[in-house]
């Protein structure tokens, strides 16, 4: 691996053309924030390898090592390849690409072996990954790599949903839908939201869905307080905006009743939106994110990327 200090974007592929489906991405955002493109590919070791104890005409030791020498030799080639093609494609123009093969030992699962790999190297500032890979078209399940890796990555995710119609990768973002529900939890999303509008003069959709507290696109309460909860969101919005205009950033507030994934995934594919960058909590608390989730939701319906920040537990008041 490069060890160069420029920050990078780990791209997790298993060898699918479907994993693939989040290089042009990978390589949109990489040219926006000035990082560059880590391609890793985990290959488990075959589990006659992990009986080292067993003599070998028990186990078959010798036969599993060569098989997972082969897995490895044919996962390194795949990487150059695909770094040889992102190299030659207008993709990654100006876009730096390195790559490695991960070989755990059997014990983890690929997803918790790509967030270790994160944990251990500082300079892997984002992950990036496709919502599917060789499970195939089915859909996103709790239990799935992208899915694990959202629980428990430790920096910001951006999720391609690898099924049905995606969005091509822009040679720069235009427009990027950030939503806000008036937490702080939710607010910590506008950090990465800035750092990818600003230096592509993008300009950033603010959106707040109301609706009653389950969610419903019924709102339970009378004319005058419907009418003053929107004036409450309306300040909110622009009060975000005015910190996103101070440092260089245009922004356009949309209010809307409904189901919030709803609200969010229709006006991201109505206006055509870029990326959609949010925070994996928000008014809902710090539980564990389960399917069903605002967040998963949108991955699941909008046609566009999705930048995931998981929110911290522990933030200072502003």
């Amino acid at each position: 691996m490069n060890t160069k200090t420029r920050p990078l974007i780990l791209v997790a592929l298993d060898g699918s053309p479907i994993s693939e489906m989040a290089l042009p991405h990978a390589c949109a955002l990489a040219r926006a924030t000035c990082r560059s493109l880590f391609l890793l590919r985990v290959v488990r070791a075959n589990a006659g390898t992990r009986q080292a104890e067993r003599p070998s005409y028990m186990d078959g030791s010798r036969e599993a090592e060569e098989r997972s020498q082969a897995e490895l030799g044919e996962a390194r080639n795949y990487l150059a390849l695909v770094a040889r093609r992102l190299h030659d494609a207008d993709c990654s123009s100006g876009v730096e690409v390195t790559w490695d093969v991960l070989q755990d030992d059997g014990r983890d699962d690929p997803a918790t072996a790509i967030i270790s790999y994160a944990e251990q190297h500082p300079h892997v500032v984002t992950i990036a990954m496709a919502t599917h890979g060789r499970s195939g078209w089915n859909r996103l399940l709790f239990g799935s790599v992208a899915e694990k890796v959202l629980h428990a990555s430790p920096v910001p995710l951006l999720l391609v949903r690898a099924s049905g119609e995606v969005a091509p990768a822009p040679p720069a973002y235009r427009s990027i839908v950030l939503p806000l529900d008036g937490s702080i939890f939710a607010e910590q999303a506008l950090e990465e939201a800035h750092r990818v509008a600003a230096p592509s003069d993008a300009t950033v959709l603010l959106v707040t869905a109301l609706g009653s507290p389950t969610g419903e696109s019924n709102h339970p309460g009378t004319p005058a307080s419907r009418q003053q909860e929107r004036e409450n969101a309306k300040s909110y919005l622009d009060e975000v905006a005015r910190r996103l205009k101070g440092r260089k950033v245009e922004t356009v507030k949309h209010i809307e009743y409904g189901i919030p994934g709803e609200v969010i995934s229709g006006l991201a594919n109505g206006v055509g939106a870029d990326l959609i960058v949010m925070s994996t909590h928000g008014r809902g608390g710090l539980q564990s994110l389960w399917p069903g989730s605002v967040a998963l939701k949108v991955v699941r319906h909008a046609a566009q990327p999705v930048l995931l920040v998981r929110a911290k537990e522990r933030i200072k008041e502003p």
